[in-house]
Parts: C-alpha cells; sequence; structure tokens
C-alpha cells in the first residue's frame, strides 16, 4: 500500500481455521486504527467507531 497516510498495514491476524473472511489492519500516521473485514458470502455492511477522549 502506498498510501502515505497509513503507517503500517497488518494482514498476518490470528483467527479461527474456520473463519473464511479476509481480514487487514490499518494504522495511519495520525495514530487511528482499523481493521478491516471482508466477507464475500454476505449481504450486509456495518461500520463501528470507538473513540476515547
Amino acid at each position: 500500500m502506498s498510501d502515505p497516510a497509513v503507517k503500517r498495514v497488518v494482514s498476518d491476524i490470528i483467527r479461527s481455521p474456520e473463519d473464511k473472511r479476509e481480514y487487514r489492519g490499518l494504522e495511519f500516521t495520525n495514530g487511528l486504527k482499523a481493521v478491516l473485514i471482508s466477507d464475500p458470502t454476505t449481504d450486509k455492511s456495518s461500520a463501528a467507531l470507538d473513540v476515547h477522549i
């Protein structure tokens, strides 16, 4: 990934052998961390945000 806003990409996320979804972790230069989950077999989508102030 060549986006300068992305500080680190993590692809080796530990999961159950039965879990067929794809996971990727991102850490941005501003400190924000995100986990992306892809499941092509579902027709639903969602998002969540946790902000510590």
